[in-house]
């Protein structure tokens, strides 16, 4: 706290709320008197740190992990923070539950999934942490990408339309357009 003639200004220490309670005296240089002043410090919601997230790389229909982490001098438990996903990559990519190391303050939430054909292309991400541990939330973004290498998916043959018989002793031939295959890595039926 700071003393003047006529004012005393109190600094609570960083971080702190709730009742304070302060000592003030006066005196006229030979007669003093006390009084107890309560005061009331209102928490204000610190905002977070968020961790550097690196871009990703998955493979297609397997599964992708990673984890965002974040520290908040509040340290409130796990259930103060939502967490949200948008972009594209949320379309195969979804958010844990938040939890904490509270041995070291570190919060962390997991987010998974496993990319599909239709993924390929579905890339960036956006994560929102809520901060609801006191006095208005608080939300922060962090962006990033996670890339996907696809696979080559074998063909399936669906029906084949060519001849059935052939006389003994005879050659027997068949082209590619006898058949019907489907190959979710193809459109084009002639490559095959």
């Amino acid at each position: 706290y700071f003393v003047s003639a006529d004012s005393v200004t109190i600094h609570p220490i960083p971080n702190y709320n709730g009742d304070l309670n302060v000592d003030v005296k006066v005196s006229d240089g030979e007669k003093e008197d006390m009084k107890m002043v309560s005061l009331s410090v209102t928490p204000v919601n610190d905002p977070l740190v968020i961790s550097e997230v690196s871009d990703g790389i998955s493979t297609e229909e397997m599964s992708f992990s990673t984890s965002l982490s974040w520290t908040d001098i509040d340290g409130a438990s796990a259930d103060a923070y939502a967490v949200s996903l948008a972009g594209e990559a949320s379309n195969w990519l979804a958010a844990g539950d938040a939890s904490s190391d509270v041995d070291c303050g570190v919060y962390s939430v997991t987010i998974s999934g496993t990319p599909d054909d239709e993924n390929l292309y579905q890339n960036d991400l956006s994560v929102s942490v809520t901060d609801n541990s006191e006095g208005d939330p608080i939300t922060l973004n962090t962006y990033f990408s996670v890339f996907v290498d696809p696979v080559n998916d074998a063909p399936a043959v669906v029906s084949y339309s060519g001849g059935t018989q052939v006389d003994e002793d005879e050659s027997f031939s068949f082209s590619i357009n006898d058949f019907v295959v489907e190959d979710v890595d193809n459109d084009f039926t002639f490559d095959f």
